[in-house]
């Protein structure tokens, strides 16, 4: 007996070492896409930027951070949708308050305190059936991505060109990103099998949420298209809509904390290929992030008690 519980340690040991050296390296490669991030930008001329800044429309910006939050409703329709379906049924401004929760959490937490573990612990607090519960936020997070695939064919005209240029770096990018669709999904498919069966008589559902997702994507590609006009970055939407959609991919890497630097400098590198000056690129990238970010301020006041964190550690692989 005492051999078998001496193992057990001994396994606990190594897979805590093996967390440990992950996290470090999640810090390392945070740390180094920051510094490169920072080193485009000092690179630059920052009378221009600061010129460029200057002369964005205010009504730009409002009319960004609003597309934005216009975007985290829709994403809190799409959940209700899911749930509605499974008879759980939660007001929209509680559903709207761990949406906002969650996406704070995704943005301003360390990685191992996942959004979606936050919105699981909200939400078993408002219905029981936690097995449910997450399976819901499995679903719904798989139908996000779903909905970013299908943006991926209007990055085409970037992938083209690069071939035509038989730029190695693109091509070096796109079989990143193949990678990284292929090994999410390897991990995610059975995860969402299992909640799709909850519902499988129901696909018109599912259909619904993936609309809704669609749209809750769409929004935000409206207003990053918005800002780059305002930055007089001469882009078109399909554009944006492609860059943005193969960045989402590149930040699903868990090799940065939250797509730190790593979502920056890919929008830098894809931006420049359209032919976008790579201060125009940088200031974009950086000024985008803070605008997202910005919307889900208020998440902090719905975060709650973090000792609640401690009855759900068993699902931090959410």
């Amino acid at each position: 007996m005492k051999n078998y519980l001496s193992l057990d340690e001994s396994m606990r040991n190594k897979s805590d070492k093996k967390s440990t050296f992950f996290r470090v390296f999640q810090w390392v490669i945070t740390f180094l896409s920051v510094v490169l991030l920072i080193w485009l930008i000092s690179r630059q001329n920052w009378d221009q930027i600061l010129q460029t800044l200057i002369r964005i429309p205010i009504s730009t910006i409002v009319i960004v951070l609003m597309l934005n939050f216009v975007g985290q409703v829709l994403n809190t329709l799409r959940w209700s949708i899911l749930l509605n379906a499974q008879d759980i049924h939660i007001s929209k401004w509680q559903l709207i308050k761990i949406v906002l929760a969650g996406a704070f959490a995704s943005n301003f937490l360390p990685s191992t305190i996942g959004g979606d573990v936050i919105r699981l612990i909200k939400i078993n607090q408002f219905s029981h059936n936690q097995g449910l519960n997450f399976a819901s936020i499995v679903l719904d997070r798989f139908v996000n991505v779903v909905a970013f695939l299908t943006i991926l064919p209007l990055s085409y005209s970037i992938w083209s060109q690069a071939v035509a240029d038989r730029n190695t770096q693109v091509m070096m990018m796109a079989t990143l990103n193949l990678s990284v669709i292929k090994k999410w999904f390897q991990k995610s498919w059975s995860q969402f099998i299992s909640a799709y069966k909850n519902w499988a008589q129901k696909p018109w559902v599912v259909f619904q949420a993936f609309v809704v997702s669609w749209f809750s994507i769409f929004v935000i590609f409206i207003g990053l298209w918005l800002l780059n006009l305002g930055l007089d970055i001469q882009v078109k939407l399909v554009q944006v809509m492609g860059i943005s959609a193969l960045s989402y991919f590149i930040t699903m890497l868990p090799i940065s904390i939250n797509g730190y630097g790593l979502r920056e400098v890919s929008i830098t590198f894809f931006y420049t290929l359209i032919g976008v000056s790579p201060d125009q690129a940088a200031i974009f990238a950086v000024l985008s992030r803070f605008l997202i970010l910005f919307v889900t301020l208020p998440g902090a006041f719905f975060l709650g008690n973090f000792k609640d964190l401690k009855q759900i550690r068993a699902n931090r692989n959410l």
